[in-house]
């Protein structure tokens, strides 16, 4: 079954590992630039057959890059995560 996903913080959330109300303000400086643009989460046929039929796309919308490193994108459940590796930089635009 394919759904449009109308809400994106609904669906996955963007976290930092260090998600903490003491997060550091290069997180917190990163958080406000990245967003959600557009996803599939449930790509046509066998979730074990089409795994890359599943995807979200980020955005920097800040005129610097980030550094996401060690953020991880998950569901609801936190069955299925995604860690960006450390040093991960999301280019500027």
């Amino acid at each position: 079954m394919r759904r449009a996903v109308v809400g994106m913080s609904l669906a996955v959330t963007l976290v930092a590992l260090a998600s903490t109300p003491m997060a550091s303000p290069r997180i917190a400086a990163a958080a406000g630039c990245v967003r959600f643009l557009a996803s599939n989460f449930d790509a046509a046929g066998n979730d074990h057959t089409n795994e890359n039929g599943e995807w979200v796309r980020i955005k920097n919308v800040c005129s610097t890059g980030k550094d996401i490193g060690g953020w991880q994108i998950h569901d609801y459940g936190r069955i299925h995560v995604y860690r960006f590796p450390a040093g991960f930089r999301l280019g500027a635009g």
